[in-house]
């Protein structure tokens, strides 16, 4: 459906249309208990919606046509037999996997970043709980919480706007655009880890806000630089299930940071170790996005 020389163009847009969209329906949301109240109708009136918006996204997902326009091409039967097993499919997809080592470089540097924002989350959960608002102000909690998400936002579009900038459109040469956007997420992740350091030194709003900004900025162009690496260097046969793989692999290292930070002491009472555990994650990132293309 996309060229090659236009695939970091698609996957600045379209996941970064995804992360913008979740954040206006959440603004919203929480505009409507604002103006409606945080009553039992008003949230089950939003609930009804959201009902309807996935239900007529499936709709539309229907109407694609030719059926089979968006792949995978080629199939055989013996993948058909793979595809039906879950666990099969993501042992051929890590297979797949393991023979492109800069792509696997490429999954570990986002994966960092997504470890080192799960810890972030549940810091600014807390933070908007128990330290920007009263405990009798639940409400207040929950719109500080949503600029945090929405600074989140504006820095994933943020850099879906960069990487588009930083593509050498003299350049018909796919490899060298995606070299390109690699180096830029590697020096924004650089400078990401001092920005988050210094963030976090204190729990001033306007500190925290950007550090989220900062780190979903960097996050973001590593994630359009593994994915289209994904794209160019699996076959589409098996292209699906390393995508699969790899949306299971960010999953669990969200869930890891949120649980390490909940289980950690350490981490909940002192803002000096999750200020280390967060800067050696982005560190990893960086090392990990800088070496792709080595």
């Amino acid at each position: 459906m996309v060229s090659n020389d236009q695939l970091v163009t698609a996957n600045a847009l379209f996941p970064t249309l995804g992360t913008t969209c979740a954040s206006i329906a959440a603004a919203l949301g929480i505009g409507t208990q604002k103006i409606f109240g945080n009553t039992d109708p008003v949230n089950a009136g939003l609930i009804v919606c959201g009902i309807g918006l996935a239900l007529s996204a499936a709709f539309v997902g229907t109407t694609i046509m030719p059926a089979r326009v968006l792949g995978p091409d080629g199939l055989t039967g013996r993948v058909r037999d793979a595809l039906a097993n879950v666990l099969s499919g993501l042992i051929d997809g890590s297979r797949a996997l393991r023979q492109q080592p800069n792509a696997i470089r490429a999954i570990i540097a986002v994966c960092c970043q997504r470890f080192a924002f799960g810890i972030l989350t549940v810091h600014v959960l807390l933070l908007a709980r128990n330290v920007w608002n009263l405990s009798s102000d639940p409400d207040g909690a929950v719109t500080d919480f949503g600029l945090a998400a929405g600074s989140a936002a504006l820095g994933a579009a943020l850099a879906a706007i960069l990487s588009a900038l930083v593509l050498n459109r003299d350049s018909d040469l796919a490899h060298g655009q995606h070299k390109k956007l690699t180096e830029t997420a590697a020096v924004a992740t650089a400078f990401t880890i001092v920005g988050a350091f210094v963030g976090l030194s204190s729990n001033s709003r306007a500190q925290v806000l950007l550090t989220a900004a900062l780190i979903s900025f960097s996050g973001q162009l590593l994630k359009i630089s593994a994915d289209t690496a994904i794209q160019q260097r699996i076959d589409d046969a098996h292209r699906g299930r390393v995508f699969s793989l790899f949306d299971m692999i960010l999953n669990v290292s969200i869930v890891s940071g949120i649980c390490l930070y909940a289980l950690t002491e350490a981490l909940r009472t002192n803002i000096v170790p999750t200020q280390i555990v967060i800067s050696l994650a982005l560190v990893g990132a960086a090392i990990s996005s800088a070496r792709t293309w080595r």
